[in-house]
């Protein structure tokens, strides 16, 4: 799996539990940046918070949190149960579904730890993205969105989706991929 920033591009490994990260110097040219740690498990999963600097990567039911362009482990925690998704949010925060259908939003705090805050709202959802400030979830036939500042919940019905889906939002567009059918919406 991969993931870019503007600057950046991470690569992780399915069965290796290495992650590979490219930052681009002044020239234009990527460099390789060597992460501080190793993780005991392969990352399921990476993303960017490109306006803090920070990569965020499942492990398992691990949550790491890297400085992005240095490569140093600012904090890793076990997230008790295994993590099914994760996208990264504006606001130096990840959000991530867990095994058991629950959703969090993981923080890096000034003290470097990771504050975990349980989102009852989009508990259930199959896919996860981030749109602004907003996190966005499919569950069951709805598009919901989660804005993580007001904590205010909207949603849009899609219809029935089978299958595995994968959401990815992109300036204001959402698109939703399942294995049938590509929508896209203009928000």
């Amino acid at each position: 799996m991969a993931h870019s920033g503007s600057d950046l591009i991470a690569v992780g490994f399915s069965k290796s539990p290495t992650l590979v990260l490219f930052a681009r110097n002044i020239h234009g040219d990527y460099k390789v940046v060597p992460l501080s740690v190793s993780l005991s498990e392969a990352a399921q999963f990476v993303a960017f918070a490109p306006h803090h600097n920070l990569l965020y990567s499942a492990h398992g039911s691990r949550l790491a949190c890297f400085t992005a362009n240095r490569g140093i482990l600012q904090r890793s925690v076990d997230a008790k149960r295994h993590i099914d998704a994760l996208a990264c949010l504006q606001s130096r925060g990840a959000a991530a579904t867990l095994n058991d259908g629950d959703a969090s939003l993981w923080c890096l705090a000034p003290d470097k730890n990771l504050a975990q805050t349980h989102v009852s709202d989009v508990t259930g959802a199959t896919a996860i993205g981030q749109w602004r400030d907003s996190l966005v979830a499919l569950r069951d036939t709805h598009l919901l969105f989660h804005n993580t500042l007001s904590k205010t919940l909207s949603s849009v019905h899609v219809g029935n989706e089978d299958g595995p889906a994968h959401l990815r939002c992109v300036d204001a567009f959402v698109l939703l991929a399942t294995s049938n059918v590509l929508r896209c919406w203009a928000v």
